[in-house]
């Protein structure tokens, strides 16, 4: 068995890859979310910049993804190291979504639905990708040559170890330091290095619990960021944070876990808003197409009948139930001393309550279309296919990429297909040792592979339910997928997304038929 890296080894390696790829380039950036990994980077990289230990390069920019939907105390660490940062002379520039691009704004002034994991994930690559990417370009034109980003992108050395990832490159028959270095095309921004790539999670911690605070470590202000993962218990609930109240998780985690710390419980109306976000996807809640839709080619349109965006009324209900959901929050907040939450602001409002009365709407809308709950649905039919439940969880949750059935015929034609995949109720057997053929190790009901960690109980799994929809990317009798079944016809599944929670329904052998009624639940 390898021997674990420690501390000091990681900061090396860490060292090796800055002094290898960094002196390439004049000009760095760096992404941060505030989040831990990225937090880690950051300041590490500032450090070692300061102390010497790496080469300074021309100039340095950190690209502070400002969301506006990040946990309050996520939130509060990032200002703080902001202002450290400023105390430093380094250049810092937040990197917020335009007004009307804004996650708020977008849903309850456009009237565009909450994301969902299936149809309609929007909020990623708007909020925070898009924005990143054109501060980006500025400062390559500043620069007037390609930068290279630094991002806290991070595996865990035993993915490392085991070769799931390239962690060097050869030069003139060297190693030229360690690290995931990605080269891009001559005309693009810049190439990217994830200096932290090898880092265990406990090492994270340990910089940013008990190193980084350190005076000469750099004296950050790091150890509030413990807070947003669980406090004490971060390191070993493995937490992850996204947004607050984010609709495309299972469960709201991070929320709950910084509930459970006595100083965070006055955020606890925060919950409230995964359930506005159910309520505004219910047909009541939307308009919907008529039948008949035709493309800008006179074509009929694939998605006849199709919801779409959110009524004026229920833009309206969802703006008062934030903005009294957040009057409550700060109104303990100045009671306890503690600080507020700033979901929305005076201007964000102002624009909602501008676009709501010029009746504005997504692209193809006008708003004359009738509230989808009052529009006659148009049936769809949608295959499915009935699995075992725990191979179901396995597909939606630990990235099982084939169905194997014991047929005699090879489905081609159902090559491109999207399909419902829905969990039978028998639980079955079998999915540990596939996994473990996957590269996840397995004790109880844990599942680990590198950075990864997911609780699986199986014999909880969703019965008689549709569970996730995915593509039928191929079809044949020989798979190199180590979730395959000897001696079986396989199923190879693409774009897999999970229901936001399971429709009921009874299943059936081989490939039947949703009801018009479950196909317009799972689809909605």
């Amino acid at each position: 068995m390898s021997r674990r890296l420690q501390m000091n080894e990681s900061i090396q390696l860490t060292i090796d890859s800055l002094s290898a790829y960094g002196a390439l380039y004049k000009h760095w950036a760096i992404a941060w979310s505030g989040g831990k990994d990225s937090s880690a980077l950051l300041t590490l990289a500032v450090w070692l910049i300061d102390a010497g230990k790496i080469p300074a390069p021309e100039t340095l920019t950190v690209c502070y993804a400002d969301t506006r939907m990040e946990l309050l105390p996520l939130w509060l660490a990032a200002s703080e190291i902001r202002e450290e940062l400023d105390e430093r002379g380094i250049d810092v520039r937040v990197v917020t979504a335009e007004l009307d691009r804004r996650y708020m704004v977008y849903m309850l002034g456009r009237g565009v639905p909450p994301p969902n994991n299936r149809t309609l994930r929007w909020c990623t690559r708007q909020i925070k990708i898009d924005p990143m990417r054109a501060e980006l370009a500025r400062i390559h034109g500043d620069a007037g040559q390609k930068i290279l980003m630094l991002t806290g992108v991070r595996q865990g050395e035993s993915a490392v170890r085991d070769g799931r990832i390239a962690m060097s490159c050869t030069r003139d028959g060297a190693e030229c330091g360690q690290g995931w270095y990605q080269q891009s095309l001559p005309g693009e921004l810049c190439d990217t290095l994830a200096p932290l790539l090898h880092w265990r999670v406990c090492h994270v911690w340990e910089w940013l619990k008990h190193w980084a605070p350190q005076a000469q470590f750099g004296d950050w202000s790091t150890a509030l960021l413990a807070d947003a993962y669980g406090g004490d218990e971060a390191e070993e609930r493995h937490a992850r944070t996204g947004c607050v109240g984010c609709p495309l998780a299972t469960k709201d985690a991070a929320l709950d876990g910084l509930l459970r710390n006595p100083r965070w419980a006055y955020l606890a109306p925060l919950k409230d808003l995964r359930p506005i976000y159910r309520k505004l996807r219910e047909p009541e809640m939307r308009l919907r197409k008529a039948a008949g839709e035709r493309r800008a080619d006179g074509r009929l349109a694939s998605n006849q009948g199709r919801i779409g965006p959110l009524t004026l009324a229920a833009r309206r209900w969802a703006l008062d139930e934030i903005l009294h959901l957040q009057a409550s929050v700060n109104e303990e907040a100045a009671r306890l001393g503690r600080p507020p939450i700033d979901l929305l602001n005076a201007q964000e409002v102002a624009r909602i309550d501008a676009l709501i009365a010029a009746e504005t709407w997504p692209e193809r809308w006008t708003g004359e279309e009738a509230r989808a709950d009052e529009a006659a649905p148009v049936a769809r039919a949608m295959r499915a296919i009935t699995v075992d439940a725990s191979w179901a969880q396995a597909v939606a949750r630990l990235g099982c990429d084939v169905v194997s059935r014991p047929w005699k015929r090879v489905p081609v034609d159902r090559v491109g297909e999207v399909i419902a995949l829905h969990a039978g109720g028998r639980l079955g057997g079998g999915v540990s040792d596939a996994a473990q053929r996957a590269g996840w190790s397995v004790h109880g009901g844990v599942y680990r592979r590198g950075g990864e960690r997911v609780h699986l109980a199986l014999d909880e799994s969703p019965r008689s339910a549709v569970v996730a929809l995915a593509r039928v990317a191929a079809v044949s009798r020989e798979s190199a997928s180590p979730w395959a079944r000897h001696g079986c016809v396989h199923l190879e599944l693409a774009d897999v997304w999970v229901l936001d929670a399971p429709v009921t329904c009874p299943g059936r052998p081989g490939w039947w038929l949703l009801p018009p009624e479950i196909t317009e639940r799972v689809l909605s």
